[in-house]
């Protein structure tokens, strides 16, 4: 049950963008000189990315200043950020596969209960569920094969028991590394200005051609080209011979679908379809849940097939719904947001605005206007997981959501969502936005007055939350220990232009001039020193 009413909800509503409220002039005060998110808005207002060079985490702070004045006010209750077009968010799903028996220390196989759709699932990386560090699947390791009867081969040996039923989560890729090390210096092993990479244990098969290939002693913008195993050739020589000390990741540049949440959904017994959710064969093998009402697709119900919006599963007949229901594509990677910690923090959120002292004891008076400030920090939350009342907590719908940046109070809670959308201009492509569709409102702030303070916000998403941040490097698939990031320039060294921009969705409530709430980042090829271009210092 929610925390009943009272006057400390004026504090969690003042720490979301509030519907403007119109009164008579108080006292005199200093009229807000204007709106936006940049220096002509006001000092420290800002949409920036930091850091910003091309292939690197990257947290994102928005901090705009809005007026609350009669005839004029820019204050919106639901808003959107269109994300620099270079962001992308963590990346990537996980199907979780359980153990029929104890698995032995030293084994290198296990049967799992079900296999439905992942036989082909080659080279994607394993870790045990829930996730601790040194738990017995060693840093790293990958699936070499699932065969029909549902025996799972590893790339490399338990390192401890497990018990039956012990879980373990799949990542739907097949991306992953190889290190060389003193007591095994040659698991990959290459000549300098060679072309060929030569490793059994890397298992490398015709689908790992155009991975990426990034090491220590591999030139940038290297890509596998051909394959003929042991040996993989790729496109650039390589800098140097391979060590002891060599670490090759593939495959950490690819995109693939992501868990992710759509609200459109419909179903036959055997089809789910939605448009929102973007279907890929990348999905084949992942399950599927209805989170509205979850009795009409069986538990292991998972995809077979998919063409266009529509997604085909194996096992028991799903029961058909009358109505769209939200559907739920994935389990959460080992290397997702709150994939560990289940209270990771993601942001932070600060409010300057005019508290109404009738529902904030102790606030200043009205007509003394007279801004006081507030703060919040978020947590993030995966599809599956999402929280909150329903009012402020609500997906827009049919969109396709990957992630809740959920705000809880003492008193109320209301969240943003990241949610993924096309690129009209580049096939394949994804833009993402970050929505707050329902952000609470209620007479907290105080009237608004030709002369009111009006209203400053500012969320700061991290790149990072501490829970993926405290796992070990080479943990799950790589590249993809983060909550926010920036795309792979086109080449080595080249920069990007790219452009954010800050809309209200608040029917009556128009964010202008456009150019105040527009963010355009123009970072420069290489050779570039360390700056806060484009960031929020």
């Amino acid at each position: 049950m929610r925390r009943t009413k009272s006057t400390l909800m004026a504090v969690a509503f003042a720490t979301a963008l509030l519907a403007p409220l119109l009164s008579a002039s108080p006292a005199s005060a200093v009229v807000v000189s204007g709106d936006g998110c940049n220096a002509a808005a006001g000092q420290g207002a800002e949409i920036g990315q930091y850091p910003s060079m091309p292939s690197s985490q990257s947290g994102l702070v928005i901090s705009c200043l809005f007026n609350n004045q009669p005839g004029t006010s820019q204050v919106a209750a639901s808003f959107t950020l269109a994300d620099f077009g270079n962001a992308n968010y963590h990346n990537g799903a996980a199907r979780t596969v359980t153990s029929t028996a104890i698995v032995a220390l030293g084994a290198n196989t296990f049967t799992a209960t079900n296999c439905t759709g992942i036989t082909g699932w080659v080279n994607y990386t394993i870790t045990a569920d829930p996730y601790v560090a040194g738990n017995g699947v060693p840093t790293g390791a990958f699936v070499k094969s699932i065969s029909g009867a549902c025996l799972v081969t590893l790339s490399a040996a338990t390192t401890a028991a497990f018990p039956a039923a012990q879980k373990f989560r799949i990542d739907n890729f097949q991306a992953r590394r190889m290190a060389n090390s003193a007591t095994a210096p040659a698991n990959i092993s290459f000549a300098a200005a060679g072309v060929a990479l030569t490793s059994v244990l890397s298992n490398f098969t015709a689908a790992d051609i155009g991975l990426s290939v990034t090491g220590t002693e591999i030139a940038p913008d290297t890509t596998i080209t051909a394959v003929a195993a042991p040996v993989a050739t790729i496109n650039n020589a390589t800098l140097a011979a391979s060590s002891t000390t060599t670490v090759i990741t593939f495959g950490s540049a690819s995109a693939t679908t992501s868990t992710r949440q759509c609200g459109d959904a419909t179903n036959t017994i055997t089809v789910v379809t939605s448009a929102a959710c973007k279907f890929k064969t990348s999905d084949v093998g992942l399950p599927m849940y209805n989170i509205t009402t979850p009795a009409s697709i069986p538990a292991n119900t998972y995809i077979t097939s998919v063409a266009g919006n529509n997604a085909t599963s194996a096992g028991a007949a799903m029961v058909v719904t009358a109505a769209a229901f939200k559907l739920v594509v994935g389990d959460p990677t080992v290397t997702a947001p709150n994939g560990v910690n289940t209270s990771d923090q993601v942001a932070s959120q600060g409010i300057n605005l005019d508290l109404n002292p009738s529902l904030v004891a102790g606030s200043q008076a009205c007509s003394a206007e007279e801004a006081e400030g507030f703060a919040v920090v978020a947590t993030w939350k995966n599809p599956g997981d999402f929280s909150g009342s329903a009012a402020f907590n609500t997906a827009p719908a049919g969109s396709k959501v990957l992630g809740q940046i959920y705000m809880d109070t003492s008193a109320a809670d209301f969240s943003a969502f990241v949610v993924e959308r096309n690129n009209t201009l580049v096939p394949g492509d994804f833009f993402y936005d970050v929505v707050t569709p329902n952000a609470p409102t209620t007479v907290a702030m105080c009237p608004g007055t030709a002369t009111s303070p009006g209203l400053g916000y500012s969320l700061r998403v991290q790149a990072q939350t501490s829970g993926v941040a405290t796992l070990p490097s080479g943990t799950g698939r790589p590249g993809t220990a983060q909550v926010r990031n920036l795309e792979q320039a086109a080449t080595y060294g080249a920069g990007y232009t790219s452009i954010a921009t800050l809309t209200s969705n608040t029917v009556g409530v128009v964010y202008a001039p456009a150019g105040q709430f527009t963010r355009t980042c123009i970072y420069a090829s290489s050779p570039s020193n360390a700056s806060f271009k484009c960031g929020n210092g």
